[in-house]
């Protein structure tokens, strides 16, 4: 899809719904999504276009869990993250005690790796 294809396709949106009630056009960081809000914007003056914001936020996260220290980190978490839930005990009493339960990344949901990360900071001292 291109920049000019999505561009059209979002047009043709704003112009069902009536333009002037649109304030804000997000989309995600992709060079098409680039190129389609500038050409929107080119048209709706009065239209912001910016990226998405939780977008943005997750390329950053992928590209510090490239740095060698991060993924040592991360994997070093990970470790002791599946340790506790794979004894059922250990994970129980967790639970019990926090009221939080640790969270295992997933590949296709945005930003598991960092609340795999902040939930076990937050559950550090009762991991103890």
């Amino acid at each position: 899809k291109t920049g000019e294809w999505i561009a059209s396709e979002l047009v043709a949106v704003l112009e069902s719904v009536g333009p002037e009630t649109v304030v804000q056009l997000i989309t995600d960081s992709d060079a098409a999504c680039v190129k389609a809000r500038q050409l929107v914007g080119d048209r709706y003056k009065w239209l912001t276009c910016a990226p998405c914001g939780a977008h943005c936020l997750d390329l950053c996260i992928e590209d510090v869990m490239k740095v060698p220290y991060a993924v040592g980190a991360a994997d070093r978490v990970r470790e002791v993250v599946r340790y506790f839930k794979g004894h059922s005990h250990l994970n129980d009493n967790l639970n019990k005690r926090a009221r939080l339960r640790l969270v295992l990344p997933v590949e296709t949901r945005f930003k598991s790796e960092y609340l795999m990360l902040a939930r076990a900071v937050k559950l550090r001292k009762c991991m103890q």
